[in-house]
C-alpha cells in the first residue's frame, strides 16, 4: 500500500492546491499518520511559505506567532515579555523550520490553498526558505491594540482568544529595539484598532529613532485620529497611514459592516487636519491612503463616485495603495463575492475589476 502511495506522489508536479482531486487526496496523505515519513522519503512534499519566517507577528497579549492570518494565535511559540526577539529569532525560528510547516497547527490548514503554500515545492525555493533564519526577516507585524471601536470583524471576539487587548508598547519596544535596525517594515496594526493604545504614538517615535530607515505604517478606521494624535503621526515620520472607511462612503454604508460608531464625515475631517498639519509642518510625511472596502452596497458608479470625488478634494490620487503618495483605492471584502455582503460586480478575475486595477484605483499589494 505504501509503495502504491509513493508511486502516486512521485508522479505529481507542482504547483499542486486542494482545489484539484489530486490535491485533496494529497492534503489527505500528508495529514495522516505516514505523512512524515512520506516527506522525508519525497522532500517536494515539504511546503513552504512566502510570508513565514519572512515576517512574523506579536499579537496584543505578547504572544508571537507566524503571521498575520493567525488570528486565534494557534501557532504562537513564544512572548516578547518573555524573551527579546532577537534571542527568539536564533533559538526558535530555525527549530520551528527544522520540523516544517505540518507541525504549525494554523499554517496546517493553509497548506494547499490557493494563494498560499503549494503542497509541492521547488526544492530551490524550499531551501531558500529554510535558510532565512540565517538572516533578519523584512518586516514585524505589531498588533498594538486586539479590541475595537467597532463591530465588523473578528476583533470584537478576541477577547476570547487573547490574555490582554493591549499590548504593553513600553516593555514591547525594549525587547525589538535591537531587531529594528534589522528589518525593513514594521507594521503597527493587526486586528483592532491601534489608536485605542495611548502609547502609540511615542512607541512610533521611539522606533523612528531607532531605525531611520525603517518603513512605517499604520492602519486604523480614523474615527480616533484627532489633532493630537496626528501630530505625534507627523513627529514619528511614519511612511503611511492607512485610514479605512470600510463599507463607505457615507456613515449609513459603514454603519452595514461597522455596526456601532462609525462618522464618516468625522473621518474625513480627521484626514484633511491631518494634511493640514503635515504642510503647516513642511512635512512629506505620513502619506495618506484611504480605502474603502467594496461590499454589495456601495458598488455602484454612483457611489464610487462620491467615494472618488470626496478623496480627490482632500488630493488623493488613484495610485494603486502606493506607499510613497497621498491615495485612495478599493478592495475586495473576505468573501471576494462568495457571500451575501460582497460584491458581486467586483469579483476576482471580472471585467469590471480589471478595469478598476486598469485605473490605479484597486490596491495591489507589491506597491505597498
Amino acid at each position: 500500500m505504501k509503495n502504491n502511495v509513493v508511486d502516486f506522489l512521485s508522479k505529481l508536479s507542482g504547483p499542486l492546491y486542494i482545489d484539484s482531486s489530486d490535491g485533496k487526496l494529497v492534503k489527505e496523505i500528508m495529514l495522516s499518520p505516514e505523512g512524515d515519513q512520506l516527506r522525508h522519503a519525497l522532500p517536494q512534499f515539504k511546503p513552504w511559505c512566502a510570508m513565514f519566517p519572512n515576517g512574523i507577528c506579536i499579537l496584543s497579549d505578547g504572544s508571537i506567532t507566524t503571521c498575520c492570518l493567525d488570528t486565534l494565535g494557534e501557532n504562537s511559540f513564544a512572548n516578547i515579555y518573555e524573551q527579546d526577539i532577537v534571542t527568539t529569532w536564533n533559538l526558535v525560528i530555525p527549530k520551528i523550520l527544522e520540523r516544517g510547516l505540518y507541525k504549525l497547527p494554523y499554517c496546517k490548514s493553509c497548506i494547499g490553498n490557493q494563494g498560499l503554500p503549494s503542497l509541492i515545492a521547488e526544492s530551490g525555493d524550499y531551501n531558500t526558505w529554510i535558510n532565512r533564519c540565517s538572516s533578519f526577516p523584512s518586516e514585524l507585524i505589531v498588533e498594538v491594540m486586539s479590541a475595537c471601536n467597532y463591530q465588523c470583524c473578528v476583533a470584537k471576539d478576541l477577547h476570547n482568544y487573547r490574555n490582554a487587548a493591549k499590548l504593553d508598547l513600553q516593555e514591547t519596544f525594549e525587547k525589538i529595539k535591537s531587531f529594528l535596525p534589522h528589518i525593513k517594515r514594521l507594521k503597527l496594526f493587526n486586528y483592532g484598532e491601534p489608536l485605542l493604545n495611548n502609547d502609540l504614538g511615542q512607541f512610533a517615535l521611539n522606533c523612528r529613532n531607532t531605525s531611520k530607515d525603517l518603513i512605517l505604517t499604520l492602519a486604523t478606521n480614523g474615527l480616533l485620529m484627532n489633532e493630537t494624535i496626528s501630530k505625534l503621526l507627523i513627529k514619528s515620520q511614519l511612511n503611511q497611514v492607512v485610514v479605512s472607511v470600510h463599507g463607505g462612503p457615507g456613515t449609513s454604508n459603514m454603519l452595514k459592516y461597522a455596526k456601532t460608531g462609525a462618522n464618516y464625515e468625522q473621518v474625513l475631517s480627521n484626514i484633511e487636519t491631518l494634511l493640514k498639519l503635515r504642510k503647516r509642518s513642511r512635512s512629506q510625511l505620513p502619506k495618506i491612503s484611504l480605502r474603502a472596502i467594496l461590499f454589495a452596497w456601495n458598488d455602484t458608479d454612483e457611489i464610487m463616485e462620491q467615494f472618488r470625488q470626496a478623496a480627490k478634494k482632500l488630493g488623493l490620487n488613484a495610485t494603486w495603495g502606493n506607499l510613497d503618495t497621498d491615495n485612495y483605492h478599493w478592495i475586495l471584502d473576505e468573501g471576494k463575492g462568495g457571500l451575501a455582503r460582497s460584491s458581486k460586480v467586483f469579483v476576482p478575475g471580472s471585467a469590471a475589476l480589471q478595469r478598476l486595477i486598469y485605473k490605479k484605483e484597486f490596491f495591489v499589494r507589491e506597491f505597498w
